[in-house]
């Protein structure tokens, strides 16, 4: 409750698959357990507990799931910038890149229109 008077004022963090990841802390009113997410990304452990809980347990828990927070980084497609005449969907509709910028009013402009 009162955990913000504890010595340890390291944030929380994990490490999944040789990377350090840090975990949040999000407290909701109507919480009645907690749960554990990763972000989309891979960015970020996200604990969402109850506004008593304890921040050590939150930590604690999402520790002690740490197999099957690495099962879910794994699954986590690796993004990559797209190439030279590359095609992309922009607002529904594949788009396909010159292989060079396009200047248009004083801004360069990577993609052709559509």
């Amino acid at each position: 409750m009162i955990d913000w008077l504890r010595r340890d004022r390291q944030p929380p963090t994990v490490i999944l698959a040789g990377q350090t990841v840090p975990v949040v802390l999000r407290r909701h009113a109507r919480t009645r357990r907690m749960t554990l997410r990763l972000a989309p990304d891979g960015s970020e452990v996200r604990v969402t507990l109850p506004q008593w809980g304890r921040t050590a347990d939150a930590v604690d828990f999402a520790r002690s799931r740490i197999a099957w927070l690495e099962s879910q980084f794994a699954r986590i497609p690796v993004a990559a910038p797209p190439g030279l005449a590359a095609r992309c969907a922009i607002a529904g509709r594949i788009c396909r890149s010159p292989g060079r910028p396009i200047i248009r009013a004083n801004r360069a402009w990577p993609m052709t229109p559509c």
